[in-house]
């Protein structure tokens, strides 16, 4: 399951949580699954190293592109 998530979430917790919720997919679910994972990932990652200050109005705008039940998940962790 490991090389389906490349580039890995930084957060060991995270990528564990999508380990494990991959795991538990069927098998021609996991492919999919596992993109959005990715691109989530990646685009944390560029957050994370882009310079300036990241604004409310910013986060708000990437939750918007988000699917729903990863929105709620990132929604609990806040601003």
């Amino acid at each position: 399951m490991e090389n389906l998530l490349q580039p890995r979430h930084p957060l060991d917790k995270y990528h564990q949580a999508q380990l494990s919720a991959l795991a538990a997919l069927p098998e021609e679910q996991r492919a999919e699954h596992a993109r959005l994972f990715r691109l989530g990932n990646a685009s944390y990652r560029y957050q994370q190293q882009a310079v300036g200050e990241i604004t409310e109005a910013d986060y708000l705008d990437w939750l918007e592109g988000l699917p729903v039940n990863m929105r709620r998940v990132v929604e609990q962790e806040g601003f």
